[in-house]
């Protein structure tokens, strides 16, 4: 018995040095394929996450621009160089004139190449403007929710209207009936009081009460994500807002006759008929991409660094200004 129980034991024994090499380099393998299993998936969900953010992003502030610049100009009466006669009054007082109308013109929309030191943007700060082109866009297409009790005859100060207990000092108005604009600021609350005599009369049935806007469109620093983004200056106010982060671009062009060209200077601003943007869009998130993104589109070509593998994507549309007017044509 004992002989028997000794040659079973005999035959008993472990793994030797080589099949433990085996089963560690099919260990090694069968891990290996997992993590890139594994870390394909990851690229994979950030680069879907990726391009989720920026063709969200993307097509936010599309929606914004269009939905503005078709805006831009209402009404046609109030187009043009401010003055006594039919057209555009500004009764205003004269820091609000300053630095909503500093040329004394309500142009639809205007532009410039970056930041510079006129009256417009040098109220952006320089640590907050990034890069890119810079878009004005005036309207009065908002109703102001305000109404027309009693005729306004021209020479009158003090006006009567159907929503006034909702006034505050510095609201401004544009009065707009036929070929005639009066932009107006309120000087007292719950009561409009104007700086000055109405020039033009506008009557309650026929007349349409706006609220004029004047908003500046730039490349600025989104302080709360530490991000370019595009950004929207309120000229009234004074106020910025990121609207959409990361936009690390964004190029204008417009066009003047039968080109497209470059902002030009402000006198120009009349003559233009549509705009044409171009937006650069980054994610946030970091090594999305295999090597560094290359993006054409528009008026955009841009090669990202070697060490950056974050997802580009350009947009771009072209916007007409339905209510430019032709200057000198009512």
């Amino acid at each position: 018995m004992r002989d028997v129980h000794y040659s079973r034991l005999s035959r008993q024994r472990g793994a030797n040095l080589i099949e433990l090499m085996i089963v560690l380099v099919l260990a090694l393998v069968i891990t290996a394929g997992i993590y890139q299993l594994f870390s394909a998936n990851q690229r994979t969900y950030r680069l879907q996450n990726a391009l989720s953010e920026v063709q969200e992003n993307g097509r936010f502030v599309l929606d914004v621009l269009q939905r503005d610049l078709r805006h831009a100009g209402y009404a046609p009466a109030c187009q043009g160089d401010a003055g006594s006669g039919v057209g555009l009054v500004l009764n205003l007082k004269d820091g609000t004139a300053n630095n909503i109308f500093p040329n004394d013109r309500f142009d639809a929309v205007g532009g410039w190449q970056s930041r510079g030191n006129d009256a417009y943007t040098s109220g952006i700060g320089a640590n907050d403007y990034q890069q890119g082109n810079l878009l004005l866009i005036h309207h009065a297409a908002t109703p102001a929710e305000q109404r027309v009790v009693q005729d306004i005859n021209a020479g009158g100060q003090n006006v009567t209207l159907g929503n006034e207990g909702t006034l505050e000092t510095g609201d401004l108005l544009a009065f707009i009936e036929k070929n005639n604009c009066e932009i107006v600021e309120t000087t007292s609350d719950k009561k409009l009081s104007a700086p000055k005599p109405f020039t033009q009369a506008f009557t309650g049935g026929a007349s349409w009460i706006g609220k004029p806007e004047a908003s500046i469109y730039y490349i600025g620093w989104d302080s709360t994500r530490s991000e370019p983004g595009l950004r929207r200056r309120d000229v009234v106010s004074g106020r910025s807002e990121t609207l959409a982060s990361p936009v690390v671009d964004m190029e204008l062009r417009f066009l003047v006759g039968d080109k497209y060209v470059q902002a030009p200077p402000s006198a120009g601003w009349r003559d233009i008929s549509a705009v044409r943007v171009s937006l650069l869009l980054r994610s946030s998130e970091t090594n999305v991409l295999d090597s560094p993104a290359k993006v054409t589109v528009g008026d955009i070509d841009f090669q990202a660094g070697k060490d950056d593998l974050r997802l580009y994507q350009g947009f771009t549309t072209t916007i007409a200004l339905r209510n430019r007017l032709v200057e000198g044509r009512r």
